[in-house]
């Protein structure tokens, strides 16, 4: 499942990820992303991978809960590989859930 990409790699980082995640490639299949709200000419096609490998990324906000899941609302980094953790243990359940609140009682408060 798509929830988002990871930016911020250098051009040699990607040629390397790219070399070592192909022995993982499902198909010869690319796939279209979501556009970008803030580069509308960015390339958002994406390959899918066996989930064999895990990785650690830091995000700010996850957004949805459709059918088709959740994603990270805005770019993520990419921390580091996690040869620790097996992909089953990663899961939508390990994430923190924010606060629900109603609008109208932070604005009226406690008064």
């Amino acid at each position: 499942q798509m929830v988002g990409g990871a930016a911020s790699f250098s051009v040699k980082d990607r040629v390397k990820l790219l070399a070592d995640l192909e022995p993982l490639r499902e198909g010869d299949e690319v796939r279209e992303g979501d556009p970008s709200r803030w580069n509308s000419a960015a390339d958002k096609r994406w390959i899918p991978v066996r989930p064999e490998r895990v990785c650690e990324v830091a995000y700010d906000q996850m957004e949805g809960n459709t059918v088709h899941g959740q994603r990270f609302r805005h770019a993520v980094k990419f921390m580091r590989w996690r040869p620790d953790r097996e992909p089953s243990s990663c899961t939508f359940d390990q994430l923190d859930v924010p606060l629900n609140y109603d609008l109208y009682d932070v604005l009226e408060g406690d008064s």
